[in-house]
């Protein structure tokens, strides 16, 4: 079951992106902004969003994705919650 879920989710994370990546793409070629998913009334240039999509895909494809700053720092500490007794 959990693999169906796990399936499940990174099948319709695969969907998600496409979309977005169609939507992007069609404000570049109207040249249009695209319309905030999370702010009222916030338009936003495509082309950003675009090039980071591609940057991660690229990331992704070379095997060289990296974790933001601090990340090893906060999974370190969490790690460390109730070590001390």
């Amino acid at each position: 079951m959990d693999t169906l879920l796990v399936k499940t989710a990174q099948r319709r994370f695969g969907e998600n992106l496409d979309e977005m990546t169609r939507e992007l793409n069609a404000a570049v070629t109207g040249n249009a902004l695209v319309t905030s998913k999370g702010f009222e009334a916030e338009d936003l240039e495509p082309l950003p969003y675009l090039k980071c999509l591609d940057d991660a895909r690229a990331r992704q494809e070379a095997h060289t994705a990296f974790e933001p700053e601090g990340v090893a720092a906060g999974a370190a500490a969490v790690a460390s919650v109730g070590a001390e007794q």
